[in-house]
């Protein structure tokens, strides 16, 4: 029964246009590569985009294995599991059917539609399904894949299990418009759509979804018409031309219309319920149901629309009914959510038919009523980007955005940075936040969210194009629009990221110039303009110019050569480091250098130099405290060593061996009437040759964030955490342990690389020969091991509330099965050797010991 209910709900769903069946060979993929990592997958997009045509290819492909498991939102019994099983007739033992169907078939549950179960007696039928498959060992091989809009993920916010959510782990694959490939491959099939696609202007939203190119052909006619719909306000007008049917020559056209309406006058007065159809044409309903426009939810009594889009529609038809003021509708229903986007369909429905944006304007001008919500006029203002014809529009409202100093083009960016954004998915994937819950994730998802591409697009395009210089005065409304472009889209060869670099380095070198200027008394306001958070916007102006790196290299590259040199370059340290992570990426040496250049000293080139110095804390590196608290995720080092080795590995061990020589230098500069001790190094004999190391017990333990500065501990951890994801990615033992060693003159490096000895001593026999045969490092270990395995460890210590991010990937450092071993447990390893020559070399090794010094400082 499952498997017949299943297929069921299979045919329910479209999955071609117009007779095509298009091959998503990228979203299928990235949907492939979610299963292997995570056992809940969820497939979002906007509306129309093909997320359900994908599922079902799925679910099809699961049919050719046995039985498959699939639900659809509106097909899902209330009251739990039980209730569902008992509707179709099945055992309501839910591990051993999940069990049973695994064997004979895939072990995969499918949602359809996940985002739109409101009911929660459904919920708890989703909900028993969720907790069984992530807490039942039995079921442990079991996946689910879901479908949800863009934007909504209240169902991993507010309903879901959490801990469900936590046992299963989550990835969302985003469904993106059709690419190029695919817009060819649907104008091979239907020939007569090649003008419009060649239009490019017209293919950034009327093409790129499966559902607009479907209901063009289908209200346009296969064959004989010449001409298209290029907007969704046209293609609105179409299909309420032909009453919601694929063509008007039905008699019934009016009448399919009125119950159209009737069914949004219902649906909005209780939008989380399927509408009844009481005292409804049956005729005009059957129509509709066989245009696909509506479907039975409840046979013989209610019924729901078939798809958002044609819900959207039908809303907005509703609302133009209601003109010229559709407030006290908004007052009257609650302003239900259900009809944001159908308002700001409405709101691109006026200025498309209307030569003026004089009705645009009272339809906007009213919503700022202050018993309505914000959301309303933020949507009747980004009305002017849902339409191909873009820059025509915003041509039409200039006068508006412009009038006022400014004040509807202020609102406008408003409203784009807050409601024509998408969540930023990744907070959703516990691999790379694994401490947040599943609510905060969302929140994070909202905070951090990313622009939708095309109307951010076509609203750069239009402002970009027509201002030269944006003006002074809009700076504190541009940067937050600016800075989540950059984020989402800098080094992605993205239109106008190099065009806001050149703006943000214009703003930046106003700024300083005004506010740090040789003589106070000539400091004065930027652009002659009292912004009141001059520091504040300075600092942001700064982010944004950095984050344009891969834009701009040449200005950022010189940039950081003349702040290294500055007479303030202590004030503007600080500043840079904050940003050297998208600075990395794309000028590696040029960062290496600013931070080689800016942030080493050394006492004894220091005339001011007493024996308290803080420079005895810092060992010779400033501002070091910028890299608190110890991490291998403080930038940049890691960063580095994934895109650029080379420069990441010069930068780690240019610290380690500067901060080992101002160690040195105070062991014989103490100060404090103590006698000056000589420092005696450690000489080890490697593959390459013979290399010698610098320090002491406390030097040693630098890798292990205890001990030295902030910036020699973070850099010798992100190396360690480097160095065994690429072992673990099968790179060659020997060469890593060679990259880690070479160059470093710090005792700290050979502990780095007595722990990749231990963590791997299948692979690391022959190059643990010279570090086990060193009495000092013996000495070490064990010293190191009590600090390992002593209570919380002293690295963990800081404010968790504020570094949990930085702080968790330490305490999976430390929790490593290898940190519990030292040195000695490699001696097995050697005394049961077959290799006959690597042993005499460790037993004559061993045996010296007694001639080594006990201690390393005389």
């Amino acid at each position: 029964m499952i498997d017949q209910e299943s297929k069921r709900a299979l045919a329910s769903i479209k999955g071609d246009i117009h007779g095509l069946r298009l091959n998503r060979t990228q979203a299928y993929e990235k949907i492939q590569k979610a299963l292997c990592s995570a056992r809940f997958v969820q497939i979002d997009g906007e509306p129309g985009s093909g997320k359900s045509a994908l599922l079902k290819q799925l679910t099809e492909e699961a049919t050719q294995s046995g039985p498959v498991f699939l639900l659809k939102d509106y097909r899902i019994q209330p009251r739990g599991w039980a209730a569902h099983a008992g509707q179709l007739g099945i055992s309501n033992d839910l591990v051993g059917l999940l069990c049973e169907l695994g064997i004979v078939g895939e072990s995969i549950l499918l949602i359809d539609g996940i985002d739109k179960v409101n009911d929660p007696a459904v919920q708890l039928t989703i909900n028993d399904l969720m907790r069984a498959i992530a807490f039942e060992s039995m079921l442990s091989n079991w996946k689910v894949i879901v479908t949800v809009r863009e934007q909504n993920l209240d169902h991993i916010a507010t309903w879901i299990d959490p801990d469900a959510l936590r046992g299963l782990s989550v990835r969302t694959v985003t469904i993106s418009p059709l690419n190029l490939n695919e817009l060819g491959v649907v104008s091979i099939e239907f020939p007569r759509l090649r003008p419009l696609l060649m239009e490019s202007d017209k293919i950034d939203v009327i093409l790129r979804r499966p559902f607009f190119i479907e209901a063009i052909l289908n209200l346009s006619g296969r064959e004989g018409t010449t001409s298209f719909p290029a907007t969704e306000v046209e293609l609105l007008k179409l299909w309420w031309e032909f009453g919601g049917a694929d063509n008007s020559s039905s008699i019934n056209v009016q009448q399919r219309r009125n119950l159209l309406l009737k069914l949004a006058e219902r649906f909005v007065s209780s939008p989380h319920n399927a509408i009844p159809i009481e005292n409804l044409s049956p005729e005009s309903l059957e129509e509709l149901k066989s245009a696909g426009v509506i479907r039975d939810k409840q046979l013989g009594h209610s019924v729901t629309f078939a798809h958002d889009i044609y819900e959207e529609w039908t809303l907005c038809e509703w609302l133009i009914g209601k003109l010229p003021s559709i407030v006290p509708v908004l007052k009257a229903n609650k302003e239900p959510q259900a009809l944001i986007r159908p308002v700001q369909l409405l709101g691109s429905y006026e200025l498309e038919n209307n030569s003026t944006a004089t009705e645009w304007q009272r339809l906007y001008e009213e919503m700022a009523d202050a018993s309505l919500r914000p959301v309303w006029q933020r949507v009747m203002l980004t009305s002017c980007l849902h339409s191909t014809r873009t820059t025509e529009i915003l041509g039409k409202l200039s006068k508006f955005l412009y009038q006022d100093n400014n004040d509807g083009l202020k609102k406008l960016l408003n409203a784009l940075k807050t409601l024509e954004v998408t969540p930023n998915t990744n907070f959703l994937d516990e691999t790379l936040y694994p401490e947040f819950e599943p609510e905060d994730r969302v929140n994070f998802a909202h905070a951090a969210a990313w622009p939708k591409l095309f109307t951010w697009i076509r609203f750069f395009d239009w402002y970009l194009t027509h201002t030269n210089d944006p003006s002074p005065s809009l700076i504190p409304d541009l940067l937050p629009v600016f800075n989540t472009w950059q984020s989402a889209c800098s080094g992605r060869n993205m239109p106008h990221c190099q065009r806001i670099g050149e703006i943000a380095h214009g703003w930046l070198t106003e700024f300083e110039a005004a506010l740090h200027p040789v003589k106070f008394q000539n400091r004065r306001d930027p652009f002659e303009i009292d912004f009141n958070s001059d520091n504040k916007l300075e600092k942001t102006i700064r982010e944004l110019f950095l984050s344009s790196a891969s834009e701009v290299p040449e200005r950022v590259a010189a940039y950081l050569e003349a702040k290294s040199k500055d007479r303030l370059c202590h004030v503007y340290r600080e500043k840079i480091l904050a940003n050297s992570t998208v600075i990395a990426r794309s000028l590696p040496k040029q960062l290496v250098d600013y931070i080689i250049t800016t942030c080493f000293t050394h006492p004894e080139n220091d005339p001011h130099y007493v024996s308290c110095s803080i420079l005895g804390k810092e060992l010779g590196v400033k501002g070091h405290q910028n890299f608190y608290p110890a991490s291998p995720y403080q930038p940049p080092f890691l960063v580095l060593l994934r895109q650029h080795e080379i420069e990441g590995l010069r930068l780690i061990k240019a610290i380690c061996n500067h901060s080992v020589d101002v160690w040195r230098w105070f062991r014989l500069n103490p100060g404090y009437h103590r006698a000056p001790v000589t420092p005696l190094p450690v000489e080890i004999e490697f593959s390459w040759g013979k290399q010698v190391f610098w320090g002491d017990a406390q030097v040693y333990l630098w890798f292990r964030g205890i001990w030295g500065n902030d910036a020699s501990k973070c850099a010798l951890m992100a190396l360690e955490f480097w160095a065994f994801e690429r072992i673990d990615a099968g790179d060659n033992f020997a060469d890593l342990f060679r990259k880690v060693l070479e160059g470093n003159d710090s005792v700290a490096a050979l502990g780095l690389a007595v722990s990749l000895c231990l963590a791997y001593p299948d692979k690391s026999i022959e190059q643990a020969l010279p570090l086990i045969t060193c009495s000092h490092i013996w000495k070490w270990e064990i010293e190191r091991l009590v600090q390992d395995t002593s209570g919380t460890p002293s690295n963990e210590i800081a404010n968790w509330l504020q570094y949990r991010y930085l702080l968790t990937v330490v305490r999976e450092l430390n929790r490593k099965p290898h940190r519990k071993t030292c040195i000695r447990d490699l001696v097995p390893h050697f005394v049961f050797l077959h290799d006959t020559s690597l042993k005499e070399r460790f037993t004559i090794g061993i045996r010296s010991f007694y001639r080594a010094p006990s201690i390393r400082i005389c």
